[in-house]
């Protein structure tokens, strides 16, 4: 569809897509104020910028207006980037997990990020990235080595075939 603004695959048929006629998504579970279902419901398609899912059934959606709403682990550790976000709320501008616990990033304000359990080669590339170019977004596969970091200006990645490497140039 055209006007597609965001997208997010998960585990099994798990997705999400937000364009400009709406959002649709497979995704749901039965936890209250925590539901991304219900949580989808609430919120204007037009409005969000990332969507992104980890492991353990967790989810953020990242609003362009820099809002995170999830269900994310790591409120008083490092197994999940719910700390992070608590303490940037309003200025998120991206989350990326991967579909192991204590792997993860938040990027807020102008190209600043704080992350944890992430190799040196991505954080090299984020650093390299963020020193010539806005990043955008990351996101990661089900492991830390496969990624994608999409910049203003370029893409980076790791571990990516070169169907996707022709779909984004």
């Amino acid at each position: 569809k055209s006007g597609v603004s965001a997208v997010a695959l998960g585990k099994g048929n798990k997705y999400a897509v937000c364009h400009g006629k709406g959002s649709s998504w497979n995704y749901h579970q039965t936890y209250d104020n925590r539901c991304f279902h219900a949580q989808m419901h609430k919120l204007q398609a037009s409005n969000i910028k990332q969507i992104e899912f980890g492991p353990n059934n967790t989810w953020a959606i990242v609003m362009k207006s820099g809002h995170c709403y999830g269900s994310l682990l790591g409120a008083d550790d490092n197994s999940g980037p719910l700390g992070e976000i608590n303490k940037h709320q309003g200025n998120i501008t991206y989350v990326g997990m991967t579909a192991n616990t204590s792997e993860w990033i938040v990027g807020y304000g102008y190209n600043g990020w704080i992350s944890f359990g992430l190799t040196s080669g991505f954080k090299n590339k984020l650093r390299e990235a963020t020193s010539t170019t806005q990043v955008i977004s990351v996101t990661f596969g089900a492991t830390k080595s496969r990624y994608v970091i999409n910049t203003d200006k370029r893409w980076y990645w790791n571990n990516v075939d070169d169907t996707f490497k022709n779909a984004v140039n």
